[in-house]
């Protein structure tokens, strides 16, 4: 049965150059394995032909070798039967008569014997020869085939070398491109990086220099806070003594003013405000409290803050 060859077309618009390089050493080694087989069919078919031919050579030596065997010994025969009919012809006459014609009809008994065993060589021989006709017929049939197919593996081995040529040159142009493509990538990794690391140095700048201005606001306000109590601190001791300033005064003016005065409902003179260690002025407490309280929130107003930092 005869085999179709045919060419796989490849078509990759994207080959990595590694798989590129390994189609490329199957292709070859695919190539090289039917080249291989392409020779060795060759060669047996060479010399089956020629086994076939040497068997034929050989076959017709032995049909002419037999042919002539054949025709010499019927030569032979006819000869010798010339020679018994001269014989029978010069002994006609004589006393021998019955028996040359006993001779003559062994003779043509032989003859007969003779002729029938050639027609049965040949007939045995013929099938023989009509099948090396036939084998020579196949051998030549075979033989167009063989190149035929021959033909058939040359031109289907012109087209894997040409789709491994193309299939080259493309891996050749994906490689350059892949390169290009890498080159780039590298390039804009580098600049990425070199970017990064900026940013991070200037971050990192920027950290160290927000915690220092941090601690440096935190010392600063450690400071002030420490300054605006001791100076609120300071200011409550001013006010506390002035408070009680205010309200010895105020005792004083009111005993000033109700000195000598008398109660209109009992007519009684009112007496000197008595001071007694360890009393509590309940209603001045309560002031200085108040007083305290609005400069304490006074000082931790945001406002302020807000207004110290502007």
């Amino acid at each position: 049965m005869k085999k179709k060859f045919r060419s796989s077309r490849f078509s990759a618009p994207e080959l990595d150059p590694w798989r590129a390089c390994r189609c490329s050493e199957a292709l070859e080694q695919r190539q090289e394995e039917l080249r291989q087989e392409q020779v060795t069919a060759v060669e047996q078919l060479q010399q089956s032909l020629e086994e076939q031919v040497a068997n034929l050579l050989s076959l017709n030596e032995d049909l002419k070798t037999a042919d002539m065997a054949q025709v010499e010994q019927l030569t032979t025969i006819f000869r010798c039967i010339d020679d018994v009919k001269m014989e029978l012809d010069l002994r006609a006459r004589g006393v021998w008569v019955e028996r040359l014609d006993t001779e003559q009809t062994d003779l043509k008994k032989q003859l007969e014997q003779e002729t029938q065993r050639l027609s049965d060589a040949l007939q045995k021989i013929w099938p023989s020869l009509e099948r090396s006709d036939e084998k020579e017929r196949k051998l030549e049939a075979w033989s167009q085939q063989a190149a035929k197919q021959l033909q058939a593996v040359r031109v289907a081995n012109g087209e894997l070398i040409d789709d491994f040529q193309k299939v080259a040159k493309k891996a050749k142009e994906d490689q350059v491109s892949y390169s290009q493509r890498h080159q780039a990538l590298t390039a804009d990794h580098e600049q990425i990086r070199a970017s990064l690391e900026f940013k991070e140095l200037s971050h990192a700048e920027h950290m160290a220099m927000v915690e220092e201005r941090l601690e440096t606001l935190e010392m600063d306000l450690a400071r002030e806070t420490h300054r605006i109590e001791d100076k609120a601190e300071e200011q409550l001791q001013f006010l506390a003594g002035k408070m009680r300033a205010m309200e010895e005064n105020a005792k004083d003016r009111e005993q000033a003013v109700l000195f000598g005065a008398r109660c209109l409902s009992c007519n009684r003179a009112y007496e000197d405000t008595l001071k007694t260690s360890g009393a509590v002025n309940l209603p001045g407490e309560k002031r200085k409290a108040q007083v305290f309280a609005e400069i304490q929130r006074a000082l931790h107003s945001p406002r302020r803050w807000h207004r110290r930092k502007k």
